[in-house]
């Protein structure tokens, strides 16, 4: 378990919010950095390998206050968000929805070595050349010439040898074990930060919870696009995208979003 993984159940931060210190606590959220367009050369590339929908969907801004109220919600037991009213959670449709990942796939998992020497082998093995200092810190590797400083951990870096190979991965599902995972650490009453795929998190509670801001209806997908974010409307309701306008390639999972299956990100299984 990581420093802020729950042991007991006093340790969660519903136990701590009259307290002086925890109770009044802001998560600092990280990867919601601003991040440059991709050339347009890529596109052929990202559409391969299953990232076209994801890359245009441009910043989310972060809002904090959501995020807190979400996260003192979260309850281990049942991956669930308990809510006055009964408990909901972010699906596998959901991720593919608000995302435009692909469900139906092998699960994303390999190897976790964390060595400098594992790092610096497979960085010949795929780009020919040793890392530069300037490119890596720590496990984590630079994979964008942007100024956003955003970096993945090099784990994932066997896994993009091949483009054609990309899309053949579920990444809906890795993406929803990283976040059901981020949310049980955030949960801890010491914790100071959550990381993962925050914009999940936040387009989802923006589409199921309209009170908090509702979506217009748009025909754009994915449902996560900025367009369809810088137009919030406080008095409009839940909306459903038309099932023609969803890609082939992401309709092709929907067998597998009622299903009950283990989330894996490698080392993370939900």
């Amino acid at each position: 378990m990581g420093k802020c993984d729950i042991t007991h159940a006093d340790e969660h931060i519903s136990e701590y919010l009259q307290h002086p210190i925890y109770g009044s606590r802001n998560l600092h959220t990280r990867h919601l950095h601003q991040i440059d367009s991709y050339d347009a050369r890529v596109e052929e590339q990202l559409r391969e390998s299953g990232f076209s929908h994801i890359s245009q969907i441009g910043r989310i801004m972060s809002h904090g206050p959501t995020i807190d109220a979400l996260v003192e919600r979260w309850r281990l037991e049942t991956h669930t968000f308990h809510l006055p009213h009964g408990e909901c959670t972010i699906t596998l449709e959901d991720a593919a929805m608000i995302f435009g990942l692909r469900t139906h796939g092998l699960p994303v998992t390999g190897s976790t070595n964390h060595s400098t020497s594992g790092f610096e082998n497979e960085c010949m093995t795929q780009f020919g050349i040793a890392p530069d200092p300037n490119d890596h810190r720590g496990s984590g590797v630079k994979l964008a010439c942007d100024k956003s400083g955003i970096s993945v951990h090099w784990k994932y870096l066997p896994l993009l040898r091949d483009f054609s190979h990309i899309h053949k991965f579920s990444w809906s599902s890795a993406c929803l074990a990283h976040m059901y995972r981020s949310l049980c650490r955030a949960s801890r009453y010491d914790c100071k930060d959550i990381d993962g795929p925050m914009p999940l998190l936040l387009v989802w509670a923006w589409l199921r919870m309209p009170s908090i801001g509702s979506l217009p209806m748009d025909t754009s997908f994915p449902l996560a696009h900025r367009r369809r974010l810088d137009n919030l409307s406080p008095n409009g309701s839940q909306n459903r995208i038309a099932p023609h306008l969803i890609p082939f390639e992401i309709n092709d999972g929907v067998e597998l979003w009622s299903a009950t299956v283990p989330l894996i990100c490698f080392e993370i299984v939900e």
